[in-house]
């Protein structure tokens, strides 16, 4: 037994060591794979690299595909997330964590998509999709290389689940724009490796002893080496293109552009020497070579080539020539003349002043060369030369010399003298040089040395420059008048540090408990300043320093005086954020402060009211007192609102006659329906313009935060909900927001919706109540109702799109649809041979602002061929309300001119004093309804109906009864004296391809209009 327990305990303990040795193994291979992936990542060179548009392209893509607000293409580092490309997100990179959502799409072959991560086992605790921001739908796809190593992920979210996940369109478009990421990945490190071959090549070049060029497949250089430049220029960092043959010896010019395009048009090697002049202006032997680069196809992509300098192997050779040739040679090269003159200064011989010239041996010997002088040079030069003849030391002069072609040219000549072996003088020789181009380059130097001397001192701007080690090398007056600066401080070898001593000396500079301010980060170092900051010295000024650091150290500043412009600044700002007229914050600030409370710094869940106000009748006073009274009335309404609310609010003009208030904390709603309370109160009061009491009232609407909504735009558009229904409503009140408010607001807009909707698809028909008379029974006419096909519901009440009549925009173009359907319904009888006398058609009150309208609507009729007096127009009671009761009154007026007849519809039910009768121009009253179906049960309403009808007739009035629908309604109204009469006992509302039927068949027989007896009471008492 005891061995048994000893084996099983050795099976026990192998078991471990292999389960060891497999974790190893594996936690080992992952370790592998994850070095593998990391240095995959790293071969991009991508991290920590700024935005490109090329990958914010793809982003945006992205979204635009899925309909999903956060796309990115994030590559996962060792420790963190670095976002190259993101949408929706805001941030760079963020530490790598366990939660990250995007880790599992590392390992999937292919797109990911999770239609809601909450339900996921993987990601439903993940904070990111129980907390905030909130993720519910997640689609993404792993980034591989070449060898299919992941390096990142691209992938889109989104704040709601999406159950049908992604169409097949759309995943196959994350999966393009994937490849298309590490196209421009792989197209990226190639075009740094290409920059990192050319930096490599240009460091070798840089590097060599030899000149180094590059040339096109043409023959153009497009680069060299310092060395050459330096060798051409003298100045290794001048970089003007040369045509280099202009610097190949003349004797060797000809044969180096045989040699040239030989090779060029060979394609093959080229190895020439030539002589190619120094910047110095003398000539140095070049043994060139050049050879062709070609690209996969065997095309010349560009010549690579070299240019040793051999000279001194050419002289060494020359050295076996006669020593006359050697020292013509080496003279040739470094003068344009050498000469040779006695003792007493007689030009004995000379080589090279024939051909510079032009003057012969005979005219120049002697003193005959002087006359090639120029004639300012020639006496001050020969009073010189001859005074100096006596000093037997080397000497320079310059002078002007005329050339061959009659220009003046600056030469230089220098002479050294030759003794005997007595030491007697013997003779002299000397070289002349053309100086002309040093002498002009000096020249325009020191011109522009001037130039930029006087463009300093006429600055607006201060600088300074300061090199290397701190020490201030140019600054002009302007840099010490705008930092109060004494000269002497910055004259010698100053250094930066002196200043910034002197300024905390003189408390320019103030420490703040032994710190330097946050602008002045390395004070003694001018390399550690920012690029750019503003400073307010102690005298208020304000002052711009900007910081241009050089690339050998040191660094140029300007100093600008912006106190003006930041003055200017902020009143511009004060001025965008104020209300001109009123003084108060305008919709910006408004909308300004209502972000501010909301921002999180203020606290998530504080609790804040918005209130807007609208003056109920301020268009009928604007337009009865004129602008100027309107805008004292506007500013005095700011006046009232501010001197009602907290301290703590915010009063706010949003334009025109439109208040808001903020009430930035609130306990309850009752606060904000005190503070409401007191500004309809106060709007109630008068308001007093030129010695006369004007009435004024208010509507408000009230929302609060968060109670009715967490968002300031939703917050705004339900505030506006509550203002739409106190104006609904009666106006001269406050309504608080409430979700029944919103759903009538959501109501309306689908009422509007349908009204646009059935003028867009001619969805609008007139049907037609024929108006019967009731003495005879004859048709005299009908009244055009409007009647509209649903899409889906067949035809429809106008009562189900209502709302549209109160809309100016629809009404007008509801009411001229149904005027242009009637007059085709008319034209259509009239060919018929129909004859239906006069219809009536209701016109909405938005139509009378139009102060053509009745001239528009008497001209269609003209060009349609219609009589105006077959057309009569019905307005209701309410459009003599108002100001606009002129507008209407000539409207009428114009009607009955045309022979237009007009009707005053549902009379007796709205607010029109019986003076309107008398006031406006009107044939007919109409009898509404409800006062209709009450006869027989009331007697009121049938002697209301009575002595309605009598008033009419002894106005001269016509009177028509509307709603009748019973034999005992249509007894009392004839017997009453009621003309006309409509209704469903006689006819309901007709489509107009019925109405020639109707005529047709109808003949109303005596029982019709049969007389009644003597009146009797139907009811017992009051309706």
């Amino acid at each position: 037994m005891l061995e048994n327990a000893q084996m099983r305990e050795r099976d026990e303990a192998t078991r471990r060591s292999d389960h060891q040795d497999r974790y190893d193994a594996q936690h080992d291979a992952r370790r592998h794979d994850e070095a593998v992936r990391l240095q995959a990542l790293r071969n991009y060179r991508i991290l920590d690299s700024p935005r490109e548009p090329a990958f914010d392209d793809l982003v945006e893509l992205a979204v635009k595909a899925t309909g999903c607000p956060v796309a990115l293409i994030n590559f996962l580092d060792g420790d963190r997330e670095f976002f190259k490309a993101e949408i929706g997100l805001d941030a760079r990179e963020r530490p790598l964590t366990p939660d990250c959502i995007c880790l599992p799409t590392l390992h999937e072959p292919d797109l990911l998509v999770i239609p809601d991560l909450s339900a996921d086992p993987r990601y439903a605790g993940n904070p990111k999709v129980v907390a905030a921001p909130g993720y519910r739908f997640y689609a993404g796809i792993a980034l591989r290389n070449a060898e299919g190593v992941p390096v990142g992920t691209f992938c889109t979210l989104d704040f709601a689940a999406r159950p049908q996940g992604l169409t097949p369109d759309q995943a196959g478009m994350l999966r393009i724009l994937a490849r298309m990421v590490m196209d421009r990945a792989e197209q990226r490190r190639a075009l740094l490796a290409a920059r990192e071959r050319e930096t490599r090549f240009r460091l070798m070049a840089e590097a060599m002893p030899q000149m180094v060029w590059c040339a096109d497949p043409e023959g153009r250089i497009v680069y060299s080496n310092q060395r050459c430049r330096a060798f051409i220029h003298g100045d290794p960092d001048d970089r003007r293109r040369i045509d280099w043959l202009d610097f190949v010896h003349p004797e060797d010019r000809k044969r180096a552009a045989e040699a040239w395009d030989e090779a060029l048009a060979q394609g093959a090697a080229l190895e020439i020497a030539y002589r190619f002049r120094h910047h110095g202006g003398d000539y140095r032997w070049m043994l060139a070579r050049a050879l062709p680069v070609r690209d996969a196809t065997g095309r010349i992509e560009h010549w690579f080539g070299t240019s040793t300098d051999i000279h001194e192997t050419r002289a060494a050779q020359a050295e076996l020539a006669m020593s006359e040739a050697r020292y013509r040679a080496l003279i040739e090269a470094s003068a344009l003349v050498v000469w040779r003159a006695a003792a007493d200064g007689g030009i004995v011989d000379s080589t090279g002043w024939e051909e510079i010239t032009g003057q012969s041996r005979e005219e120049y010997k002697g003193d005959g060369w002087l006359t090639a002088l120029h004639p300012d040079d020639r006496e001050r030069f020969t009073m010189r030369a001859r005074a100096r003849l006596p000093n037997d030391r080397p000497r320079a002069s310059h002078y002007r010399l005329r050339f061959s072609d009659g220009s003046y040219r600056w030469v230089c000549t220098r002479a050294v003298p030759l003794f005997d072996d007595d030491g007697a003088l013997r003779e002299w020789i000397g070289t002349v040089t053309d100086v002309h181009d040093a002498r002009e380059a000096e020249r325009k130097l020191t011109e522009q040395g001037e130039t930029l001397r006087i463009t300093l001192e006429n600055m607006d701007q201060g600088l300074l420059m300061v090199d290397h080690e701190g020490r201030i090398r140019v600054y002009n007056q302007r840099f010490l008048e705008l930092l109060d600066l004494p000269e002497a401080i910055v004259q010698g070898e100053a250094h930066f540090d002196d200043l910034t001593r002197y300024q905390v000396a003189t408390g320019e500079v103030v420490l703040d408990a032994g710190n330097w301010p946050e602008w002045l980060p390395y004070p003694h170092e001018v390399r550690g300043a920012p690029p750019v900051y503003e400073r307010q010295r102690p005298n208020g000024s304000v002052v711009e320093v900007r910081s241009v650091h050089l690339a050998g150290g040191g660094a140029v500043r300007t100093y600008t005086d912006v106190t003006e412009t930041r003055r200017v600044e902020r009143e511009m700002l004060r001025m965008a954020r104020q209300d001109a007229l009123t003084g108060l914050p305008n919709r910006f600030a408004l909308q300004e402060r209502l972000g501010q409370l909301r921002a999180p710094g203020n606290g998530e869940r504080m609790r804040f009211g918005l209130m807007l106000v609208d003056i109920d009748n301020f268009k009928d006073l604007n337009d009865t007192l004129g602008h100027a009274a309107g805008d004292e009335i506007l500013c005095a309404i700011g006046d009232r609102i501010r001197s009602v609310i907290p301290e703590d609010a915010l009063a706010a003009r949003l334009g025109g006659d439109e208040f808001a208030v903020l009430l930035p904390q609130i306990e309850n709603m009752v606060d904000l329906e005190r503070v409401a309370t007191r500004i309809v109160t106060r709007m109630r009061h008068p308001f007093r313009i030129a010695d006369r009491d004007f009435p004024c009232r208010a509507s408000v609407g009230i929302a609060a935060f968060p109670d009715h909504g967490d968002d300031i735009d939703e917050l705004v558009k339900l505030a506006d909900i509550a203002l739409y229904a106190a104006k609904h409503a009666g106006r001269d009140q406050y309504t608080v927001y409430t979700p029944a408010l919103g759903e009538a607001a959501q109501k309306r807009v689908h009422t509007l919706r349908h009204a646009r909707t059935a003028l867009t698809q001619n969805a609008i028909v007139p049907f037609y109540q024929p108006k019967i008379d009731l003495v005879d029974g004859s048709v005299p006419g009908f009244e055009a109702l409007l009647r509209w096909r649903h899409p889906e519901g067949g035809l429809r009440s106008p009562m189900e799109i209502a709302e549209a009549f109160s809309d100016p925009e629809l009404s007008v173009a509801i009411g001229e649809r149904m005027l242009d359907r009637l007059i085709d319904d008319m034209r259509s009888w009239d060919a018929a041979g129909i004859a239906t006398g006069t219809v009536a058609l209701n016109i909405a009150n938005a139509e009378f602002l139009n102060p053509r309208f009745a001239d528009s609507v008497i001209a269609v009729l003209d060009a349609a061929g219609i009589a105006p007096h077959r057309l009569e127009v019905e307005v209701t009671e309410n459009v003599f309300l108002g100001h606009g009761a002129q507008a209407v009154s000539r409207a009428l007026r114009r009607f009955r001119e045309a022979g237009i007849q007009v009707s005053l519809d549902d009379f007796g039910t709205g607010y029109a004093s019986l003076t309107h009768l008398d006031q406006f121009p009107l044939n007919w009253i109409k009898l509404d309804r409800s006062f209709v179906c009450r006869v027989g049960k009331s007697t009121r309403a049938e002697a209301i109906l009575e002595g309605t009808i009598k008033l009419a007739h002894s106005l001269g009035l016509g009177v028509v009864a509307e709603g009748i629908e019973t034999e005992t309604e249509l007894a009392f109204l004839a017997a009453s004296g009621c003309q006309l009469g409509q209704g469903y006992l006689f006819a309901r509302p007709m489509a107009a391809s019925r109405v020639p039927h109707f005529i047709r068949e109808s003949n109303p027989g005596p029982e019709l209009v049969a007389p009644l007896g003597p009146r009797r009471k139907t009811a017992a008492g009051p309706a």
